[in-house]
């Protein structure tokens, strides 16, 4: 076997190794949706589509005013942030 193959070629140590990455992943992974558990949002994909259309043409059309209410927008979300 020349040195390119043997670079590529799968031993009982890259395997071990390759699984453990995966095990740790499928951990990491299965914690993230733990976590994700949380209140879900009542909003359909139509309305949320449409605020956001609505928020585009209110920055477009005053983007000033946009930066000014910005922070208290923030603190609202801050308090009981949904997906």
């Amino acid at each position: 076997m020349c040195i390119e193959c043997y670079k590529f070629a799968l031993n009982r140590r890259k395997f071990l190794s390759l699984s453990a990455g995966g095990i740790a992943a499928t951990s990491l992974f299965s914690a993230r949706l733990a976590f994700a558990a949380g209140d879900t949002t009542s909003v359909t994909a139509d309305e949320a589509f449409a605020k956001l259309k609505a928020g585009n043409e209110k920055y477009v059309s005053a983007p000033q005013l946009c930066a000014v209410e910005l922070s208290k927008q923030r603190e609202q979300v801050a308090k009981a942030q949904t997906p």
